[in-house]
């Protein structure tokens, strides 16, 4: 069974920049692959940002990179658990980035999965 020992998406702020934490949410909106260059080698790379929000109300974008970015499908609002993403500030926006060495996992068979979806249901 999957361990997570998650962050609550409003307490996210209070994660120090460069952080890595697990975050369980909905992904209630899906942007489309985007190509951006890699700044220190000028090679593409593959960008997806996702939102998810849990039942703080608080919501927080990921990023997802390469074939992640690109196998990815948030049809349905899946709920998405995250190992080891990286909290980032850029502007005074908080965001969490995947990284190779994290874990994505979409709809989970964990009990955080059963009570989020509930609770998106019910707030729609």
């Amino acid at each position: 069974m999957l361990k997570l020992k998650s962050v609550p998406i409003s307490n996210v702020p209070d994660v120090a920049e460069n952080g890595l934490i697990d975050v369980i949410g909905v992904c209630s909106w899906t942007g489309d692959v985007r190509t951006v260059k890699k700044r220190a080698t000028n090679e593409d790379l593959k960008k997806r940002d996702v939102l998810l929000v849990d039942e703080s109300n608080t919501d927080v974008p990921l990023t997802l990179w390469g074939d992640q970015a690109e196998r990815f499908d948030g049809a349905g609002n899946p709920v998405i658990a995250v190992k080891g993403v990286r909290v980032s500030r850029y502007n005074g926006s908080i965001s969490l980035s995947m990284l190779p060495s994290g874990a994505l996992h979409v709809n989970p068979n964990i009990p955080e999965t059963h009570t989020l979806r509930s609770w998106y249901k019910e707030s729609l």
